[in-house]
């Protein structure tokens, strides 16, 4: 899975690394669900998020996930000012 916005970093995308999910409760076709995303490690080339999948206040899916920052097919360090912004997050 790649996570990428070409406009704003051409040549950049986050990849998923790995996950640890747990699935709580089913969801049913035509359900409006909700995906909460928040950061929990920022780190050198990965960042580690937390994620919720919800059905109004039902809580059906728990998630972590680690991506990868990558250029040209190789992991990076995460630009400085990516985490910043996410680490703001984290507060």
């Amino acid at each position: 899975m790649i996570f990428h916005r070409p406009n704003e970093a051409p040549g950049f995308a986050f990849v998923v690394r790995s996950m640890r999910i747990d699935y709580l409760r089913p969801a049913r076709m035509d359900d409006v669900l909700d995906v909460l995303t928040w950061p929990v490690a920022v780190k050198g080339a990965s960042i580690t998020l937390a994620q919720e999948v919800r059905r109004g206040e039902d809580l059906l899916v728990k998630a972590e996930v680690r991506v990868a920052f990558i250029s040209e097919g190789r992991a990076h360090p995460t630009p400085k000012a990516l985490r910043a912004v996410l680490k703001a997050d984290m507060a």
